[in-house]
């Protein structure tokens, strides 16, 4: 089994543009092993702790609007060593940054850039990136970000280069509309699904750099799914109340949909979506899956909350984001079947205005 990671990388714009990158330790996450069979048994609301420091910032470029914005892509790597993050701006200007090693390097900006919030995966020793919104007819939706020689004929160390894809078929048909990309996951050693409402499923094999329809049928997650080879079950959140499920037989599911198993439902969700107060509201943004490693998870959800203050001339709404990390440790299920996770601590931090956050 994989060793445990040591830190939870968190990455949240903030006010002034930037983006900064914290480590938060791992094992703050979960209790010891002597004390987590009597805590778990209670829903204890999270600890609020201040961000730690960051170890590093990104800034996007400048664009004629004002800020810039990024976004983030990881963990991907060259064999085992899987500790790479990459950031690309508006303008397809791409970062790599070393997590563990701490080294930041930047890289060759593919044709076109990303736009709509792209959707990325890590497998193998490459890292692809596609348009999350699928514009007809768009040939440059999709990407992988490759090691390979350097396109500097004078350098002799091999590199990392992105390399455009053949784009899924479907967006050249005639009368195609602009669709999101509802669910998407790794299949097999090889394979892409991606998911799309009133389309379907469809299969990208990276060796032959071919597209194929699985079916009909969409993937029963909202978002990214990931493989857990040790489980043997494919881990991603519902699109009905954001839940942990798991998903054991995806085979299966090439002939017929599937239904989902519940593998854990938050019992701090209520703490923030039943608020007492009549003009203040709670809603998550974003959830979020991160494999630590010897049956250890992170669930990362990013929180917005509104609250109307009274003025004379009617309300004011102030917005305030957070993020809550929950630890969870995984077991086998009842009769073998399937798993459960068993939360451990939460913790809060807090973050002013209205913000993104990426946990890897």
């Amino acid at each position: 089994m994989d060793k445990c990671r040591q830190y939870v990388c968190l990455v949240v714009n903030n006010l002034a543009g930037a983006f900064p990158l914290r480590r938060i330790d791992a094992s703050s996450l979960f209790y010891p092993m002597n004390q987590a069979v009597n805590q778990v048994r209670f829903a204890l609301p999270p600890d609020e702790l201040p961000l730690p420091p960051p170890c590093i910032s990104f800034s996007p470029s400048r664009s004629s609007f004002g800020k810039g914005i990024l976004e983030f892509f990881g963990l991907f790597g060259h064999g085992q060593k899987k500790t790479l993050l990459a950031a690309m701006d508006y303008h397809g200007v791409s970062l790599m940054y070393d997590v563990d090693d701490c080294i930041i390097t930047d890289i060759d900006t593919p044709k076109v850039p990303k736009l709509c919030e792209p959707i990325s995966v890590a497998l193998g020793d490459a890292l692809y990136v596609m348009d999350s919104k699928l514009i007809p007819g768009r040939r440059s939706c999709f990407d992988a970000l490759i090691l390979g020689p350097s396109k500097d004929l004078l350098c002799t160390r091999s590199q990392w280069n992105w390399c455009s894809l053949q784009p899924p078929p479907f967006i050249f048909e005639p009368g195609y509309k602009t669709t999101r990309i509802g669910a998407y996951t790794v299949f097999g050693p090889s394979s892409i699904l991606i998911s799309m409402p009133n389309i379907g499923t469809y299969s990208f094999d990276t060796v032959s750099s071919s597209w194929n329809k699985a079916g009909d049928w969409e993937l029963p997650f909202h978002g990214r799914a990931d493989f857990i080879p040790e489980y043997g079950v494919w881990l991603g959140f519902s699109a009905e109340g954001n839940q942990l499920c798991y998903f054991s037989d995806l085979r299966a599911s090439m002939q017929q949909q599937r239904a989902l198993d519940t593998v854990w439902d938050d019992p701090n969700m209520q703490l923030f979506l039943n608020n007492p107060t009549p003009l203040r509201y709670t809603r998550i943004l974003s959830s979020q899956l991160v494999y630590l490693g010897s049956g250890k998870f992170c669930v990362a959800k990013l929180f917005e909350r509104v609250e109307n203050e009274v003025i004379e001339e009617g309300y004011l709404p102030r917005h305030e984001s957070f993020v809550v990390l929950t630890g969870l440790v995984a077991k086998p299920g009842k009769l073998a079947r399937g798993i459960e996770m068993i939360p451990h601590k939460s913790l809060l931090y807090r973050f002013g205005g209205i913000a993104n956050c990426w946990a890897f």
